[in-house]
């Protein structure tokens, strides 16, 4: 399931219109029959104001796709932002992003994990996914 799903020219448009979280809100209201809470509409709005950012600098071309909130199908696990596209030669691609509203986090000395606040913690370790070719 996917709770938001466009091209980039729509997403930067939707950003910039200030209706990104509603577009969302209408979405997971239709996919799964209820509104998002107050809470996780303010962080979209506050996070993919970021990642419009990113993806108009970026300059990627009006037609890549834009998905937010991809659930994996048989898990609880989903994917924050997905964008699509395809390269010179016609190969399909995708770069994941996970977004955070963490303020800070620090390195370790272990691949693929920082250091974070959470739960009261300031030491919590936590990990995060990198992909590469």
């Amino acid at each position: 399931m996917i709770i938001y799903k466009s091209t980039v020219k729509k997403f930067v448009n939707d950003v910039f219109a200030n209706k990104i979280d509603e577009e969302i809100d209408r979405s997971c209201l239709r996919a799964l029959g209820r509104s998002v809470l107050k809470t996780e509409g303010a962080s979209w709005r506050h996070s993919l104001g970021y990642m419009e950012r990113v993806v108009r600098e970026a300059e990627l071309p009006d037609d890549c796709g834009i998905l937010i909130e991809y659930v994996i199908p048989s898990t609880f696990k989903r994917i924050d932002f997905i964008v699509s596209g395809k390269d010179d030669e016609a190969n399909s691609n995708f770069i994941i992003v996970e977004l955070k509203q963490w303020e800070k986090a620090g390195s370790t000395n272990k691949d693929s994990i920082v250091t974070t606040f959470l739960a009261g913690n300031p030491e919590c370790h936590r990990s995060i996914i990198m992909i590469s070719n």
